[in-house]
């Protein structure tokens, strides 16, 4: 969480939205892990697991790529380096091209 949280800062919100789903788990159980964590990427419930699923999500953590077209680009499935080179080429196809590029 905290290099996703970092990848999001790095980029900004008008480049890169990073969201962090929670699985299965109670509205209350979510608050307080995210007041425990001090953690500031906006969290989407999954309380029946249907964002999971319909993601092809079956080992936690995974981390679901979505393009700007909001089509899966692709899923990293355990801990990853979300700050090294190997993100940055994942990540660089699914920035949103800046306001100065349009």
């Amino acid at each position: 969480m905290p290099a996703l949280e970092a990848l999001a800062q790095r980029h900004g919100p008008q480049k890169l939205q990073v969201l962090a789903v929670n699985f299965k788990e109670s509205d209350a159980t979510v608050q307080r892990f995210v007041q425990h964590s001090a953690l500031n990427l906006p969290v989407l419930l999954d309380p029946q697991g249907q964002i999971a699923r319909q993601w092809g999500v079956s080992v936690f953590p995974s981390t679901v790529l979505v393009g700007a077209d909001g089509r899966v680009q692709g899923v990293v499935r355990g801990e990853f380096d979300w700050l090294g080179p190997q993100a940055a080429q994942w990540i660089a196809p699914l920035l949103a091209p800046s306001l100065t590029q349009r």
